[in-house]
């Protein structure tokens, strides 16, 4: 992006809308991964037959470094819940997690090319939506549990699934936000007084980390590593916009920008090709994805 233009941009408003996605019939908040060079971003819709389904936008960047849409596509899959679907990319292949409408966790793999058969997550139930990340060859799932609210994981390893590990001692509202930063899992959640939380999971249990002081959020948070930040992203009751805190793992530092945007589904955040990118359900019901373009340094 030119100098110019960067600074055209509000410094409170660093992220840019670059592309709205009409004709998708979004009823959920978004997950969205890089796969093989491309922008993969699912998302529940409302179906005809089916109450729910899982459907994909499938975006590209051309020559000018331009993000365009190649496709919207349907994965037509029984007894959906409308929360958001959460993918990673485990073994080279993209794994598309899901809450099914009896509670248990459900997943579909893709080698690029074609979908395997619906796959379950042994002995698992999930209150909300899943949230998934990769670590090397472990695969993290963590989630909220079905009986008593409480933060839950295990660990997909040598082509089997861990036990369930609770962590009676941490409840909270919604669906956790799992990513992997510093090589370590973290995961952001929205605490029963209505405060983000950032967790850690280092000696076999999870430590709360930082606490926003940003409060009145509602929906699911989002996190994600990029660079050296670790980046949350909420859904804030105060003008329907989305809030976003980037922290730094060395400086302890961290800077609270806000889209300008409404929106009506939680965050999501994501990178492609190295850059930042925020999504979700914008309020003419269309997907909005806005880029992270704060003003350049002359």
């Amino acid at each position: 992006m030119s100098s110019e233009s960067s600074n055209l941009i509000d410094p409170r408003h660093p992220w840019e809308l670059i592309i709205p996605i009409e004709g998708t019939h979004i009823s959920s908040g978004v997950s969205a991964i890089e796969f093989k060079g491309k922008l993969y971003v699912f998302y529940i819709k409302a179906g005809v037959n089916d109450p729910f389904t899982i459907s994909y936008a499938v975006l590209s960047r051309n020559a000018q470094h331009t993000l365009f849409l190649e496709s919207l596509n349907e994965l037509p899959t029984k007894e959906v819940a409308q929360f958001r679907p959460s993918v990673t990319v485990y073994n080279d292949h993209l794994f598309c997690f899901y809450t099914a409408t009896d509670q248990t966790v459900r997943y579909r793999v893709f080698t690029g090319t074609e979908w395997s058969p619906v796959d379950i997550v042994p002995q698992t139930l999930s209150a909300d939506a899943p949230s998934v990340a990769t670590r090397g060859e472990q695969l993290y799932l963590a989630l909220r549990g079905t009986s008593n609210g409480v933060l839950y994981h295990k660990v997909f390893e040598n082509f089997s699934w861990g036990p369930n590990i609770p962590q009676h001692t941490i409840k909270f509202n919604g669906s956790p936000a799992l990513c992997i930063y510093a090589d370590t899992p973290h995961v952001a959640i929205h605490g029963l007084d209505e405060h983000l939380y950032l967790l850690i999971f280092e000696n076999n249990q999870w430590q709360v980390i930082f606490r926003s002081e940003q409060s009145n959020p509602y929906d699911a948070p989002s996190l994600h590593a990029w660079a050296k930040f670790i980046i949350s992203a909420t859904h804030m009751n105060d003008g329907n916009r989305y809030s976003t805190e980037l922290m730094h793992r060395e400086t302890h530092t961290h800077d609270i920008y806000s889209t300008a945007g409404s929106y009506r589904s939680p965050p999501c955040l994501t990178t492609y090709l190295h850059e930042l990118y925020l999504i979700g359900r914008r309020t003419c019901d269309d997907l909005g994805i806005s880029l992270f373009n704060p003003i350049k340094q002359q």
